[in-house]
């Protein structure tokens, strides 16, 4: 009978989290409940997670993660490879830098991309407006995305969202959601 499992170990102390895992889903696996999207793979799973308070002139809050995986299909060759960090850093003025990277193979197709970001607002829900520019490959291809975002009470009780995205990967596609 096919078979999935995860196994993995959690340790936390102040300010760092590091999670490690092993997973496995048989090639035949089916589950009766619930939704696998890629059977044929096993490998390891790598989580390490930063955070930190400061009390600076203009540093409050500092966020880092990064991840990295390596799965491979039963008979030995490889599914998928993937690094990610990720840095957030959150001023005095509530201004938040956020910068990224992935890297990432999939079935023999690269992913590379490396984004940045800037919000203005980041812990007001009443009036939050920020910007983030991608740039890399998917599927080896060249990608690009902007995207606007911003929230805003008006009339003392009504909440507006506002995002528009502008993708540039295989043709250009736009994006404009109002909430």
């Amino acid at each position: 009978k096919a078979k999935a499992f995860d196994f993995g170990t959690t340790y936390i102390i102040p300010r760092f989290l590091v999670d490690i895992r092993y997973s496995s889903i048989d090639p035949n696996y089916d589950p009766v409940l619930g939704l696998v999207p890629f059977n044929d793979q096993r490998g390891p799973t790598l989580y390490i997670e930063y955070n930190n308070d400061y009390k600076s002139r203009w540093l409050k809050r500092i966020h880092a993660e990064s991840y990295s995986t390596a799965m491979d299909h039963f008979d030995g060759s490889i599914f998928s490879r993937t690094t990610f960090a990720y840095l957030s850093l959150l001023g005095n003025n509530d201004h938040q830098v956020k910068l990224s990277t992935e890297h990432q193979l999939f079935e023999g197709l690269h992913d590379d991309t490396y984004r940045v970001g800037y919000l203005v607002g980041a812990n007001n829900r009443f009036l939050q407006y920020g910007v983030d520019y991608e740039l890399g490959k998917r599927s080896d291809d060249p990608y690009s995305l902007v995207s606007l975002k911003g929230t805003f009470r008006i009339l003392g009780k009504l909440d507006l969202g506002v995002s528009a995205l502008f993708q540039n990967f295989q043709g250009t596609s736009q994006q404009y959601v109002g909430t």
